[in-house]
């Protein structure tokens, strides 16, 4: 953050609402961040930028592939009995 005070035309003023989630939360959430007008890169991304602008591109995206014959209905159920004790299944 100390370099973003080294650019002129940024103005290090702060987002209120932003601090406000962060001492209500202990977290800010989305890409909010305490100053106005600077915003985080997403989880899973990258920043390209350079004199002409800046670009944002997705590297990962989480994939989930269910395994043969565990449908919804099934890994709910798992989850459920996880959480009552009825039983856990291999974790």
């Amino acid at each position: 953050m100390k370099a973003l005070h080294l650019l002129p035309w940024l103005r290090a003023e702060a987002d209120p609402l932003a601090v406000l989630e962060h001492f209500t939360f202990q977290n800010t959430f989305g890409e909010r961040t305490f100053f106005r007008g600077v915003e985080l890169i997403p989880a899973g991304h990258w920043m390209l930028a350079d004199a002409g602008g800046a670009c944002t591109e997705r590297y990962w995206e989480l994939e989930y592939a269910e395994e043969a014959g565990r449908g919804l209905t099934t890994g709910a159920r798992d989850v459920r009995d996880v959480f009552t004790g009825a039983g856990p299944p291999s974790l």
